[in-house]
Formats: structure tokens, C-alpha cells, sequence
């Protein structure tokens, strides 16, 4: 779940992490997946509070934000990610977080 940038903006940081304990409590498998780093916006402490919403409730997390906070130039558009950085957030941030829930699932 890429509860991103657009959902921030229109909310504090209170209201931020209620709507992620909301969503953290769906009947489904939950992974949260952090936003992108944007200068200058200041995403970092949205990026800790997903993270710390996903700890009390025992979910994975992409953590995008972390894996792009050096990688402002490669940013299409200074927001979104180019065609090589969304291939690497694929590789190396979500599937990292997916195959773990995916594999315990299929132990079941």
C-alpha cells in the first residue's frame, strides 16, 4: 500500500497516522510501502510514522523513502521516478518486502 504524497499533503501528522492505523487494520494482507524523498519537501517524518504504524502492527514495509533520499536526480519530473529508478524501487525495496509475506502465505 503506497500511501504516498498526495495523501500527506491534505493531512497533518495526527491525522496521517490514524488514516495508517486504519488502513493497517484492513481484512487483507497489508505492506506499506514509504514515499518518495522529494526536495525540498520534508517527507521524513511521514516516512517514520509509516514505519512505526507498521511496526505495532506487524506489517512489512518498502521502504522507498530510504532507498531514494540520495536519488533527487532521478526524479522524471522531481516527484515522480524514472523508468530505471521504478525498476530499481521494484528490485531492490518492494519485492525484498513482498516475497517474505508472499512465501509465508504459501506455507500456510
Amino acid at each position: 500500500m503506497n500511501h504516498g504524497l498526495n495523501d500527506m499533503v491534505a493531512r497533518d501528522l495526527d491525522g496521517y497516522r490514524a488514516a495508517l492505523k486504519t488502513l493497517a487494520t484492513a481484512p487483507a494482507v497489508v505492506i506499506f510501502e514509504t514515499q518518495n524523498a522529494i526536495d525540498p519537501w520534508q517527507g521524513a517524518p511521514f516516512a517514520e510514522t509509516m514505519r512505526e504504524v507498521a511496526k505495532e502492527h506487524g506489517l512489512a514495509v518498502a521502504d522507498t523513502y530510504a532507498f531514494t533520499v540520495d536519488k533527487s536526480d532521478q526524479l522524471s519530473d522531481g516527484v515522480h521516478p524514472t523508468d530505471a529508478l521504478y525498476a530499481s524501487i521494484s528490485a531492490h525495496v518492494v519485492q525484498p518486502a513482498v516475497a517474505p509475506v508472499v512465501a509465508a502465505l504459501l506455507c500456510r
